[in-house]
């Protein structure tokens, strides 16, 4: 148990009140294309085929 409140995880905890799996939803962000994914994944995700034809759809119907 000491060596749990030691760590950066349980610091976190006591300073936002938040667990860990209420941080990870926090997150993900919705994408134009309707996809729900991580902040970290967005330049992954853009490379994606669901995406790569939302924006081509975009293109051809001149929406943004």
């Amino acid at each position: 148990m000491t060596a749990h409140l030691d760590t950066d995880r349980h610091k976190k905890y006591l300073e936002t009140g938040k667990t860990m799996d209420e941080t990870r939803k926090e997150d993900y962000i919705i994408c134009a294309c309707g996809m729900s994914i991580s902040k970290r994944g967005i330049k992954r995700h853009e490379g994606s085929k669901i995406h790569k034809s939302y924006v081509k759809a975009c293109d051809a119907n001149k929406i943004e």
